[in-house]
């Protein structure tokens, strides 16, 4: 059957606009590699950058091969929370294998056409701009086609949700910025993890809320993010990026406020799909870091770790900075640490 030319038109303009969502979400993981590297010590920087090229390597050639089949077949932020505590060998082993069968399984759950939960129908502070920039075509995009009206419509289509989600998510992520600036002291980091929490937090429900609602969102998203940083303090929580607060909580918060929009169901069916996730990942991811663990390959030494992984794994430092400078073996450490130095 030839298409016709309105046929034609249509699928090129949708065609173009999936890619160029994807690039931009592409860029995303630039903008990732360089929050990170800003993050963690100087001495690990050149390991955190080379993990992202790693992600964007060994996701990509795991998920063509395997990945794709269980995701649509009818039937970057995976290194942060590891950041310049693991072996890079095991870090191969764990990103091959959560991107080419555990994050599959989920994908195919949430966005295949035949999965229980279908698609919704409509230097740090460098990184966190990429990923805003990026953000902008990552909560847009989800939509694969944009010139699809709705039923009994001529006005409204895709486009509407698409244009919504364009205008909600800068209000969210810039709300739960301002909120982090003036609630804890101005640092750099945790002025743009505020709001990187505010795009966390609204990225689930920005199709379908007001802006008004989405203030509301990143407000209270700051909030999260903050409560949850002095909790993981306070329990010495060994997370350097902050990657379980901000990741984690500030898009759990998408939980209770799901059912201000969407009632009481759609949480019911949230808790339920994200508990099912939980399950899944812990049921894969387990077994595999315990026999990493088992094997001696995944944690690294405590020298390893106070000389630096760019040192001990990659050849050299990629820059140095003075004011980090350290005792380069756990042996000289532990008097200065004694000594309260």
């Amino acid at each position: 059957m030839v298409a016709t030319w309105k046929e034609s038109v249509t699928s090129s303009i949708n065609t173009i606009y999936l890619l160029f969502s994807a690039y931009l979400v592409f860029l995303m993981q630039l903008g990732f590699a360089k929050l990170r590297a800003g993050s963690v010590l100087s001495k690990n920087a050149t390991n955190i950058m080379l993990s992202n090229v790693v992600d964007a390597i060994v996701g990509s050639l795991s998920f063509g091969i395997f990945g794709f089949a269980f995701a649509f077949g009818e039937g970057s932020n995976s290194n942060a929370f590891i950041a310049e505590r693991t072996q890079f060998n095991a870090y191969l082993i764990f990103s091959c294998f959560l991107s080419g069968f555990v994050y599959p399984v989920v994908a195919h759950w949430v966005w295949s056409s035949s999965a229980r939960t279908n698609p919704r129908p409509q230097n740090y502070p460098r990184g966190a701009r990429d990923l805003w920039f990026g953000w902008l075509g990552f909560n847009p995009g989800s939509f694969d086609k944009i010139l699809v009206a709705y039923p009994d419509t001529i006005d409204e289509g895709n486009w509407t949700a698409v244009g919504r989600s364009v205008v909600v998510t800068p209000l969210a992520e810039s709300t739960s910025g301002i909120v982090t600036l003036y609630v804890v002291p101005p640092r750099a980091l945790d002025v743009c993890n505020g709001v990187l929490g505010g795009f966390v937090a609204i990225t689930s429900r920005c199709a379908v809320v007001e802006p008004c609602a989405a203030v509301v969102c990143g407000f209270f998203a700051a909030w999260v993010l903050i409560g949850m940083n002095i909790l993981a303090f306070k329990l010495q929580f060994d997370d350097p990026l902050e990657v379980a607060q901000l990741h984690g909580w500030c898009g759990a918060w998408a939980w209770p406020y799901g059912p201000l929009m969407g009632g009481v169901g759609l949480l019911r069916a949230q808790v339920v799909e994200a508990l099912v996730i939980l399950c899944w990942v812990s049921l894969t991811m387990g077994p595999l870091f315990y026999t990493l663990h088992k094997l001696n390959v995944l944690r690294i030494s405590v020298d390893e770790e106070i000389t630096g992984l760019d040192v001990c794994s990659h050849g050299g430092h990629v820059h140095v900075n003075t004011y980090e400078i350290q005792p380069p073996f756990y042996a000289e450490y532990l008097p200065m640490r004694e000594d309260g130095s």
